[in-house]
């Protein structure tokens, strides 16, 4: 985690974790993600949004997230480690970070530590146009993500880490045989809809399910509910899960719904009733 700008042998090659996770863009080496992209790491359990004006990818060996923009000086560098305890993430924060064989950060002083957070404030050494902040946060397991952001001033820096950390996600754990479930890729990040029309009246459902494990709820004011605790809301929220074939909504008061998942052909039906996969979501 020292070197942001080479290959490290004990950072965790990021490439190994990329992958696709409940609908976030899978990441690939070679690949570059504009603004408000979420990416996921699934093995780490965690995703981020690229921050705006921002675009990201893969570095060549695949060990660190690489950020920049074309309108703002500076850049956001991502890293991960496994097997750190806080007290090393301290120490790693204390040091100076080199970027290359002319320039390094240099820290301002001993790295704070505020719960699972470590940050520090840096000067650049051989370009004194800039100012560095690093942030990191520890995970379950000693799993630990860093931030490293460059900008031509300190405020600057910290704020494009603010981003980053506001959007930075633990992916929700599936339940047993959940992860095998085909239906993952299929509904993840997309809108269920049902759709019913009769003697002059009807409904129209909606369930975005969200990357992030949570469901978006909204509704017409027809009688019927499609067979949901959803009859009389006009729009709520919950969690979504998956485990084989069964469709779990738990609503925000605590209700629960389970509906079986079947398909004939390209038509998706819960507990037998047709229901249409739109492409898509608007969570954010």
């Amino acid at each position: 985690m020292v070197d942001p700008m080479q290959a490290v042998a004990l950072v965790v090659p990021l490439t190994l974790l990329a992958g696709s996770a409940l609908g976030a863009t899978p990441v690939v080496p070679g690949e570059v993600y504009p603004a408000g992209t979420r990416v996921a790491f699934p093995s780490l359990g965690l995703s981020f949004v690229i921050p705006d004006a921002f675009q990201g990818g893969l570095s060549p060996n695949g060990s660190v997230f690489l950020m920049g923009s074309d309108s703002e000086q500076g850049l956001v560098v991502g890293l991960a480690d496994e097997g750190v305890t806080a007290d090393a993430l301290v120490e790693e924060l204390s040091r100076p970070i080199p970027i290359d064989a002319s320039t390094s950060l240099q820290p301002s002083g001993r790295a704070k530590q505020k719960g699972a957070e470590v940050s520090n404030r840096y000067s650049v050494r051989g370009d004194r146009g800039f100012a560095g902040w690093a942030r990191a946060r520890l995970f379950e397991g000693g799993v630990a993500v860093a931030f490293i952001s460059l900008a031509p001033d300190a405020k600057a820096a910290r704020r494009r880490l603010d981003a980053v950390f506001d959007g930075l996600q633990v992916l929700p754990k599936p339940r047993p045989g959940a992860s095998a479930s085909p239906w993952a890729a299929r509904l993840a990040g997309n809108t269920l809809t049902y759709m019913k029309t009769k003697n002059g009246l009807s409904t129209k459902l909606h369930f975005q399910l969200c990357p992030d494990g949570r469901f978006l709820y909204s509704g017409s004011d027809g009688y019927l509910s499609g067979g949901f605790s959803a009859s009389g809301r006009s729009s709520d929220q919950g969690t979504w899960s998956l485990e084989g074939d069964t469709l779990t909504f738990t609503w925000a008061d605590g209700s629960v719904d389970r509906r079986t998942l079947t398909a004939d052909g390209g038509k998706t039906f819960l507990n037998g009733v047709r229901w249409f996969v739109e492409s898509g979501t608007s969570c954010n």
